[in-house]
């Protein structure tokens, strides 16, 4: 089926954007599918699963979004809707037609986040934004900023002091002072957060990070998994799909579980069709979803233990906030979660801030 050839074609579009652009934690892609493309949505989506398995973009969502067919008829002149069914004008029914609208499938929307934190000289954050990213990196940043600057009044970015970029993006970011990696900002965000934690587990939409902290906030040694989407922010997604639950929902569920369920797959389409069957078979969901928690504990264990954690340990990014995944994290490295008091998912753009204000203060 063509449609195969096509979705193929779509990841290696959306590869290539991402590379350009140095996107990541991509949330979303959506597709606009015109009724005369010729393609069959439920094929589209079926052949998408087939081509992710086992790619970063796994357990990315796909949204489809249908373009009517319009046409012209070129006997009568008039426009309208066509029926593919009939591919007739509907007022004098004859067939000499110009298709004007619906012929095409394209990429509407790649959908991931950016983030922005101001600080003022003695630390404290003063303001913060989260948005939903554009395809472009640069316009991305341009709009955070534009937001986070207005919530304390500045008019433009150049009234700051000291400006760095950070992320998968930040090379993008030209009017930074300054681009640090993503690793290296989110150690600094937790030590300024709380200075007694030395090892992080940054669990972000498409990657997990192991990251060990050194006494004055720089990164020790990290290791890091960006080959697989099973066990990341964009499988927790899927897994709450599968039990037709929101993620916060999804998080408290396993709390209440007596026993585990081993979920076997390693692979995120194939443990939600795993979850899918269990569930059909009348398996306690509770119990379920405390198997989902353990084998997302399992591969955190691997990065934590390579990134050298020994003590206590916390989450950044959006599953710090998974109570379940903190239980079973817990139990598998035998380590206490130390819950952060600044919002988990801001550790990076924090850690970026912090690095800004040092540098401002030291021009």
């Amino acid at each position: 089926m063509h449609e195969l050839g096509l979705m193929d074609a779509v990841i290696r579009t959306v590869s290539r954007i991402i590379k350009e652009e140095n996107l990541t934690h991509v949330q979303k892609i959506v597709l606009e599918i015109g009724e005369l493309s010729g393609t069959v949505p439920h094929f589209i989506t079926d052949c998408y699963k087939a081509v992710v398995t086992d790619t970063p973009y796994e357990d990315t969502e796909l949204v489809i979004e249908m373009v009517p067919g319009i046409a012209r008829c070129n006997d009568c002149q008039i426009e309208f809707r066509i029926d593919v069914d009939k591919l007739c004008c509907p007022m004098c029914e004859g067939k000499n037609l110009t298709p004007i609208e619906g012929k095409d499938l394209m990429i509407k929307e790649i959908e991931a986040y950016t983030k922005a934190v101001i600080l003022n000289e003695t630390g404290e954050i003063v303001a913060d934004t989260t948005i939903r990213s554009k395809i472009n990196s640069e316009q991305s940043a341009r709009l955070a900023m534009d937001e986070v600057i207005a919530k304390i009044g500045l008019a433009s970015s150049e009234e700051l002091n000291y400006l760095i970029g950070t992320g998968y993006g930040r090379n993008k970011v030209e009017f930074a002072d300054e681009n640090i990696s993503e690793i290296s900002c989110h150690a600094m965000g937790v030590h300024i957060t709380d200075p007694k934690i030395k090892a992080v587990i940054d669990i972000g939409g498409q990657d997990i990070k192991g990251i060990s902290i050194d006494e004055d906030g720089t990164v020790k040694n990290f290791s890091m998994n960006d080959k697989c989407a099973a066990g990341t922010g964009r499988f927790y997604e899927a897994m709450a799909r599968s039990f037709e639950m929101t993620l916060p929902e999804f998080s408290k569920l396993s709390l209440t579980a007596k026993n585990v369920i081993p979920i076997t797959a390693q692979c995120t389409v194939f443990a939600e069709s795993e979850v899918i069957t269990l569930v059909g078979e009348g398996k306690p969901t509770n119990e379920i979803a405390a198997g989902i928690q353990m084998a997302v504990a399992k591969r955190c264990f691997v990065m934590a233990k390579k990134a050298g954690a020994t003590e206590c340990i916390t989450l950044t990014g959006g599953c710090a906030k998974n109570e379940g995944l903190k239980k079973a994290i817990e139990q598998v490295l035998r380590l206490k979660v130390v819950e952060l008091m600044t919002d988990p998912q801001l550790m990076g753009a924090l850690g970026a801030a912090e690095y800004a204000r040092q540098k401002g203060l030291s021009k």
